[in-house]
């Protein structure tokens, strides 16, 4: 429906978020390299700090999970161990 009407290429709407449309901002970037260099690209540490990170941010009403944001859980995973 959507394709025909506006001509696109693709299906605007998908289940699955499709990588080419995504846009990393350089905070993004700083945020993810923080977490990768933490991790070591473990996926259960991934895990655990993206969890951390994504609840921090929400304590702390930040509107986007920085560099910053994911040093605040790292430092709540290190005292829980």
């Amino acid at each position: 429906m959507y394709r025909d009407f506006y001509h696109l290429k693709d299906e605007p709407f998908n289940i699955t978020p499709d990588p080419r449309f995504l846009y990393l901002t350089p905070q993004h970037q700083e945020a993810l390299d923080e977490i990768y260099s933490h991790s070591q690209g473990m996926p259960r540490l991934v895990n655990a700090i993206s969890d951390k990170a994504l609840l921090a941010g929400y304590v702390h009403r930040a509107g986007l999970i920085d560099r910053r944001i994911v040093q605040l859980a790292l430092g709540d995973l290190k005292e829980a161990c």
